[in-house]
């Protein structure tokens, strides 16, 4: 019997998704890049192993942030840009594994990770059509974050919503 590579068979499903949906499934990822839904995962060590170098016990917490993952600037050149085209020419398919992971990897994945990765960008095309949305952030400060669960602006953020 075949073994799935489902690594592969991820991308190849992501690449198909972008080409269907073009732009919207782009400006998604990268959103979901440049601030995922949570900052951080922990796990335990399952085993005794080594990374980078060093000796991680069994038992041990590992904690792994998907804000620092997804600002490599060696995956993700110009890391702090918000560009949605990065996306645009089969990226998902030369990604290193879990270089990006907004939802998780593995058997602990988001179990609402398609669900969302269909609908955002339906919804981002709807809103998209009828409104105009501008954000500004009070006296051209740099947003900061309350990390808790998930991420989200410490101070709220101001929006102005209008028709087009």
């Amino acid at each position: 019997m075949k073994q799935m590579d489902f690594r592969k068979l991820r991308a190849e499903m992501v690449d198909r998704h972008i080409a269907h949906r073009g732009v919207r499934s782009a400006v998604v990822l990268e959103a979901m890049r440049v601030y995922p839904p949570s900052y951080a995962l922990g796990r335990e060590a399952v085993r005794d192993t080594e990374l980078g170098g060093y000796h991680v016990p069994r038992g041990t917490p590992i904690f792994i942030s998907q804000w620092v993952l997804h600002r490599d600037p060696e995956t993700f050149p110009d890391p702090e840009a918000f560009r949605p085209e990065r996306w645009l020419d089969g990226l998902s398919k030369r990604l290193p594994r879990c270089a990006y992971m907004p939802f998780g990897a593995g058997p602990r994945k988001c179990i609402g990770s398609i669900f969302a990765m269909i609908e955002a960008p339906l919804l981002l095309a709807t809103l998209a059509q009828r409104y105009r949305l501008r954000v500004s952030v009070e006296g051209g400060r740099p947003l900061r974050f309350l990390l808790s669960v998930t991420i989200r602006p410490r101070d709220g953020l101001r929006a102005r919503v209008e028709p087009v």
